[in-house]
């Protein structure tokens, strides 16, 4: 079954989309064609139509893959904010070091963050959960400040809102909780390093934009800035079933759901 269909139409089908030059959709579309459609070449015309519309309509970047081979780019060297996709990455240094031995993603947080332990339901948390985002913890939508003093200590001291497991809570603050933990395991490295070492590094990315706070701290959440190639490394990991970062096992851990889908708060 192949991964991305013939773009020949795509112009009209983004028109009937609804589509806004204002919409976020429209600042960088990515076209990315796995290896099963090696023996199905897309139609360079189709390919020329989609850029073309993507430029009438204010788009910053366009840029085609197939098989690990650049089609059609603009704007290559121009990069943009990626807001929320930064998450994306430290999501794989996750999965990395679960794949390391040195976390276990159903591992209570409490087990590392001692102080955790005096509350009932913040003794319940793991780290799967602050990475699903219900962990009930509160959002603290403030840490994403660039001048925050420490952003984990706030995120540690942060309330819980809802019973772990229970609501989807988007957020900062469960990421930083996640990153005083991977700190407290990591013994010769910061997790920034590990970052740039097990993932950047392999994907032929180097230092990012962390935004750190005043105690160092980076923010997870948000603050990348990419080139339209450089983002499209994480559609190609998903192409690639997890290479060459994690394996194909560790990657299918994002493809499952929570208990909390469907139950939102904010």
């Amino acid at each position: 079954m192949k991964r991305c269909a013939d773009l020949s139409g795509i112009a009209s089908l983004l028109k009937l989309d609804g589509l806004k030059p204002s919409s976020f959709g429209m600042l960088m579309l990515v076209l990315l064609a796995g290896p099963l459609d090696a023996t199905a070449p897309l139609d360079s015309n189709a390919v020329k139509a989609a850029a073309e519309y993507s430029a009438r309509h204010r788009g910053v970047s366009f840029l085609a893959i197939q098989d690990g081979r650049t089609l059609l780019e603009q704007n290559a060297k121009t990069p943009y904010k990626i807001y929320s996709g930064t998450k994306a990455f430290w999501n794989l240094a996750a999965l990395a070091a679960a794949q390391d031995g040195l976390i276990d993603l159903d591992e209570r947080i409490a087990d590392t963050i001692t102080s955790w332990r005096s509350n009932s339901r913040k003794a319940q948390v793991t780290i799967r959960q602050l990475l699903d985002f219900d962990s009930g913890l509160d959002p603290l939508f403030s840490l994403q400040q660039t001048q925050s003093g420490d952003r984990n200590a706030a995120a540690i001291g942060a309330r819980i809102v809802a019973e772990p497991g229970s609501f989807f809570i988007y957020g900062p603050a469960a990421l930083q909780v996640f990153h005083q933990v991977l700190k407290k395991k990591l013994r010769d490295q910061t997790p920034t390093h590990f970052l740039e070492r097990r993932v950047l590094r392999r994907l032929g990315l180097g230092r990012q934009r962390y935004l750190e706070d005043r105690a160092g701290n980076p923010l997870l959440a948000t603050g990348w800035i990419l080139t339209a190639n450089h983002w499209a490394k994480m559609g190609q990991i998903i192409l690639n079933y997890g290479a060459p970062v994690i394996s194909q096992k560790s990657l299918e851990q994002c493809w499952h759901g929570t208990s909390a889908n469907g139950r939102t708060r904010v």
